[in-house]
C-alpha cells in the first residue's frame, strides 16, 4: 500500500472518504494483477498507473478518472489468467 499514500496524499482534500475507498480498491485490484512484472527500469510494473493517477490527481480529477488510470493496463498487459479475474474485479468496482 505505499504506493498508495502517494496519491492518497492529493486525494485526501478533494474526494470524499466513500470514493477513496473504491480508489483503493482499483489499486488492490491492479497491484495483484502486476504482481511480479517490471517495468524496463526494473521497478515494479504498478508504479507507472499510480504515477499516472498521481498526475490527474494533481489536476483534480474526478475518481472514476483516476481508477481508470489505476486500472488501464489490467486488462492490456496482464497474462490471460489474470486479464479474466482481473476483468471481472474491474467490472464490479465500476458497478459498485
Amino acid at each position: 500500500m505505499y504506493l498508495f499514500e502517494s496519491l492518497n496524499q492529493l486525494i485526501q482534500n478533494y474526494l470524499p472518504e466513500e470514493q477513496i475507498k473504491r480508489l483503493r480498491q482499483a489499486y488492490l485490484v491492479a497491484r495483484d494483477a502486476h504482481e511480479g512484472q517490471t517495468r524496463s527500469s526494473g521497478e515494479p510494473y504498478i508504479t507507472h498507473p499510480v504515477a499516472v493517477a498521481c498526475i490527474l490527481a494533481e489536476m483534480k480529477l474526478d475518481h472514476e478518472t483516476l481508477m481508470a488510470a489505476l486500472l488501464h493496463d489490467v486488462i492490456e498487459d496482464t497474462p490471460p489468467p489474470t486479464r479474466t479475474w482481473s476483468s471481472f474485479l474491474v467490472k464490479a468496482l465500476l458497478n459498485w
